[in-house]
């Protein structure tokens, strides 16, 4: 029997993205259309993440000012970059905002990306309205990641406490990877973190 350790796979950096090329994108798949976040999205997103903060990173409210330095120093001049840090996109429903997420610490050498995900406040319950936006929104994430963009490695940190979307995630194949033990403190208590990861050939095998 052969002990002999795997042979690495062959790692081939990203090219990167012809500038201004994400910004000019509009895809619809699944009764869902998306769309790069602009200007006119940005009093939607600053309201649900303000009433979704307890499963965010985020650590205070949001202002008009703070989303209109965020536009302005962060998400338009990554639409002219080769390597963006991050790609984030609006999803619609007939037009209106339903969700939004994408693609965030972008590590183009390693061609890996963190998955983002947040709901519109108006949908986080019942359980099944969340479970199907973003069944929905993942379907969308990893074509776009795998297919589009030639990435090898999706993952997500998700605090314990949120099981309809960890079920969600490992029901899309996202493979349970590690915990960390109270790495995050939200309304008074410690919470684990929860780390799950894709790879390109789990969805190509799935």
């Amino acid at each position: 029997m052969s002990h002999d350790p795997p042979t690495p796979q062959q790692a081939t950096p990203h090219p990167g993205l012809e500038p201004g090329w994400f910004a000019r994108q509009g895809w619809n798949q699944a009764g869902r259309e998306y769309v790069p976040v602009d200007e006119t999205h940005l009093a939607e997103l600053m309201r649900w993440r303000n009433d979704q903060q307890s499963v965010l990173r985020q650590q205070e409210p949001l202002t008009p000012v703070d989303q209109e330095r965020w536009f302005r120093d962060v998400v338009q001049p990554s639409y002219q970059q080769t390597h963006p840090r991050a790609l984030q996109v609006v999803s619609k429903d007939g037009g209106v905002p339903v969700a939004y997420g994408g693609l965030t610490n972008i590590e183009w050498t390693s061609r890996r990306a963190e998955l983002s995900f947040l709901v519109a406040t108006e949908s986080v319950e019942p359980d099944d309205r969340y479970a199907e936006e973003f069944h929905r929104f993942l379907a969308w994430t990893t074509m776009f990641a795998f297919e589009s963009l030639g990435l090898h490695r999706l993952f997500t940190e998700t605090w314990d406490f949120r099981d309809n979307h960890i079920e969600v995630l490992e029901s899309c194949g996202f493979v349970l990877e590690g915990r960390m033990r109270d790495h995050v403190a939200k309304d008074g208590q410690f919470h684990d973190a929860l780390l799950h990861g894709l790879l390109a050939d789990d969805r190509r095998t799935s």
